[in-house]
């Protein structure tokens, strides 16, 4: 039953990860959206892990989701130690000038220096 709840999960994931751009405006309604949203993606993050490992590509877009979702929710220090995780993932995996590397390096950049 946790298994199937957890794969429920990684499907609403997938098809509400486009709402987020376009939630709710006001903001009490934006602050409940986005703390649902991260809470499905903790979830995805937890499915990804086990099945694809921590150090998948798959798993860093996770990693740079969740991170994203807590600095949308303030929780700054926190969403930074995501970013991290993905970019280092990200170069590891996919080397320094990929796209998805460079992405996560502007956004850190962007946000925290």
């Amino acid at each position: 039953m946790q298994i199937e709840l957890s794969l429920i999960a990684e499907l609403v994931l997938s098809c509400t990860k486009p709402l987020i751009i376009n939630g709710p405006s006001d903001r009490s309604s934006r602050y409940v959206f986005e703390q649902n949203f991260f809470i499905i993606s903790q979830q995805a993050l937890e499915i990804r892990e086990k099945i694809l490992g921590p150090q998948s590509v798959d798993t860093a877009t996770m990693y740079n989701n969740v991170g994203c979702c807590m600095f949308f929710l303030e929780r700054v220090e926190e969403s930074y130690n995501y970013f991290d995780i993905a970019h280092a993932i990200f170069e590891l995996e996919l080397g320094p000038f990929h796209y998805r590397t460079l992405t996560v390096k502007t956004l850190i950049q962007k946000w925290f220096f």
